[in-house]
């Protein structure tokens, strides 16, 4: 099946696929830190073991990852929402980051059991701990589309646990609403025709007590 470049393009322009592009270069992108950190401290500095290390990889390449697929991918601004964007973010950091363990210590252990140089181990390191993040890359993607970077204005609360827009907060005695619902409750009043507690009825004279007109 031929793609050709105008349906590549018109897929692109779609909100979809323009998050689906920048989502995989901000995927590269972390993946050159991730893997740049693994070269320099296991395979150059030998600064721990390969575990050690991939931990300090992951850990530099997911504060940059995350922006990037904010503010870019998604195209969000403001306030991040701690419940329901930076800490899910972080739990599949880890989850990523768990499987990327196991990767490198099954493979380290693995080289060094045979024998296997350092180089050609740091080598083995690198495509295992690059293998293992590509495992959970489109679950990523998913995740991110249909629960993390979505629209939070309609929640009843802010990233901060307290009330979104909209809902009234007591003070002492008074209730205080927020400016949106005070200037649509104006607008369904309307004060110029009939102020309050004044007779409209066409059969009322001015002092005449509507009680005493029904009875």
């Amino acid at each position: 099946m031929k793609l050709s470049l105008s349906a590549v393009k018109a897929w692109y322009e779609t909100p979809l696929g323009r998050k689906a592009v920048r989502y995989s270069m901000a995927s590269v992108v972390a993946v050159l830190i991730s893997q740049g950190v693994l070269l320099l401290t296991y395979g150059i500095l030998q600064v721990g073991s390969a575990v050690e290390c991939n931990v300090i990889a992951t850990a530099c390449a997911a504060l940059p990852s995350y922006y990037m697929n904010r503010a870019w991918a998604w195209e969000k601004s403001g306030k991040s929402h701690l419940t329901k964007e930076i800490i899910p973010f972080w739990v599949l950091a880890f989850i990523g980051l768990a499987v990327s363990l196991w990767s490198v210590s099954l493979t380290e252990n693995y080289s060094k059991s045979h024998g296997y140089s350092h180089l050609l181990t740091s080598i083995a390191v690198n495509f295992a701990s690059l293998a293992a993040f590509g495992v959970v890359w489109v679950a990523k993607f998913v995740i991110f589309e249909k629960l993390v970077f979505i629209d939070h204005s309609t929640d009843s609360s802010d990233g901060n646990g307290g009330p979104g827009p909209g809902i009234s907060v007591k003070a002492g005695a008074e209730t205080h609403a927020s400016p949106a619902v005070g200037r649509e409750y104006s607008r369904n009043m309307d004060y110029s025709d009939s102020p309050v507690n004044e007779p409209t009825g066409k059969n009322q004279g001015p002092d005449q007590d509507p009680l005493m007109a029904a009875g």
